[in-house]
C-alpha cells in the first residue's frame, strides 16, 4: 500500500521565505522526546501532531501579539493557557518558560509593562522553532517513505 504524503503546511507570511531544507538553526529549540514517548514510535502520529501544531500555531501567535497590543490581559491569559499543551507536545521549553511568565503576569496583573517584550521574544523563538519542526517533519516524512 502506498504511503500517504503529509498534509501541506499553512505557514505565516513571515515564514514563507524560509528554506526548510537548509540546516537547522544554530540553537535547538525543540525536543521531541516527550512526543516520541507518547507516539510509541509511530512516525505518522508524530508527523500528524507536528503538522497540527504548524497549522494552528501561526493564528495563535498572531492573536497573542494582537491581544498584547490591545492590553487585553484576560484573553491573553486564556490564550497563553490554551497554547501550553501543544507547545509541551513538541517540546519547546523556551516557549513554555515564556508562557509561564506571561500567564503569571497577566493573571496577577503584575509587570504588565514586560508583556510586549515577552510576546516579542516568544514570537522570535517560535519562528526559529517552527523552522526546526518543519525540518524534522521533512526528515520524518523522508524516513517514512524510505521504509
Amino acid at each position: 500500500m502506498p504511503k500517504k504524503k503529509p498534509a501541506k503546511i499553512q505557514s505565516s507570511p513571515s515564514l514563507k521565505t524560509r528554506d526548510y531544507n537548509a540546516s537547522p538553526p544554530e540553537a535547538n529549540y525543540i525536543n521531541l522526546t516527550y512526543l516520541q514517548e507518547i507516539a510509541g514510535g509511530d512516525v505518522r502520529f508524530m508527523s500528524d501532531i507536528i503538522i497540527l501544531f504548524l497549522q494552528q500555531s501561526p493564528e495563535n501567535v498572531k492573536n497573542l501579539n494582537f491581544l498584547a497590543k490591545q492590553n487585553d490581559w484576560e484573553n491573553l491569559r486564556k490564550l497563553v493557557h490554551k497554547m501550553r499543551s501543544p507547545i509541551t507536545l513538541v517540546g519547546i521549553e523556551k516557549l513554555l518558560k515564556l508562557l509561564t511568565k506571561l500567564e503569571a503576569n497577566t493573571s496577577k496583573l503584575i509587570r504588565l509593562e514586560s508583556v510586549p517584550s515577552l510576546v516579542n521574544l516568544f514570537t522570535e523563538v517560535w519562528e526559529k522553532a517552527v523552522i526546526e519542526l518543519q525540518i524534522k517533519l521533512n526528515n520524518l516524512s523522508q524516513n517514512n517513505l524510505e521504509e
